[in-house]
């Protein structure tokens, strides 16, 4: 502890303004790198559900009725409605189409409704996430000498989104929400479709600068920042339901 306190008072003399607190993230992340990009992810994952809920309350206020607010909310999605050929085919998630059969609409109240509970579950996921599969993870493809560009975006997003993260994230996310096992398989059912196809259509441009123009040491950190903004999106995308 004292050497970490003299690293960072060193850093502090030498660095000032904007650049300390890189300075000080650099060495936090050598000397605890698993520590530090799950702090970072966690934080930044958080801040994500933050935004994401705050634009779900401005989407909505102009939308839904009270009844239909009532039963998803007050439920915390257990009732979730079973997906029909429709639902399961169409690339608007089941809450879109619940909140979108209204009736009046409401004053835009940003944080009537605010969950901290999700914000918890999703900051807490990111977190162990980037701590610990995602920094192994980046670790892996950067031993293999013989991984291109596009053999890394092959096994990212033929192997690694689709077998490891979604489920892991429906798994977690549900169970920290408390959901019981079947509807997180009825979630994983009804919305990974279409949130695996906006997971390509997001994370593959980032990748591709990830891959070409990141550091590893950095990686992680550069993923948790994008994060914020795949969060808005995909709430955008999918009615909120994550």
């Amino acid at each position: 502890m004292s050497i970490v306190r003299a690293t960072i008072a060193t850093l502090t003399k030498r660095h000032s303004g904007p650049k300390l607190p890189l300075r000080i993230y650099q060495f936090a992340n050598n000397a605890y790198p698993m520590v530090t990009k799950g702090v970072t992810g966690g934080m930044l994952g958080g801040l994500g559900d933050l935004v994401a809920q705050y634009l779900e309350a401005g989407r909505y206020s102009s939308t839904r009725s009270d009844a239909v607010s009532r039963q998803y909310v007050e439920t915390d999605g257990r009732h979730l409605a079973d997906c029909d050929t429709t639902i399961a085919s169409s690339p608007v998630s089941l809450s879109t189409l619940l909140l979108s059969t209204s009736s009046s609409p409401l004053p835009f109240e940003p944080w009537e409704g605010f969950s901290w509970r999700r914000l918890a579950a999703f900051a807490t996921f990111n977190g162990i996430w980037a701590g610990a599969p995602l920094h192994f993870y980046i670790q892996f493809l950067e031993k293999r000498s013989g991984f291109g560009l596009l053999r890394k975006l092959l096994v990212t997003h033929a192997v690694y989104n689709p077998v490891v993260y979604f489920p892991s994230f429906y798994l977690c996310h549900g169970l920290l929400m408390g959901h019981d096992l079947p509807l997180i398989a009825q979630r994983v059912r009804c919305e990974m479709p279409h949130a695996f196809a906006q997971c390509l259509q997001f994370w593959v441009p980032v990748n591709i600068v990830q891959f070409t123009a990141v550091r590893p040491s950095a990686q992680v950190a550069f993923l948790s920042v994008c994060n914020v903004a795949w969060s808005a999106i995909l709430s955008s995308s999918t009615g909120g339901n994550f």
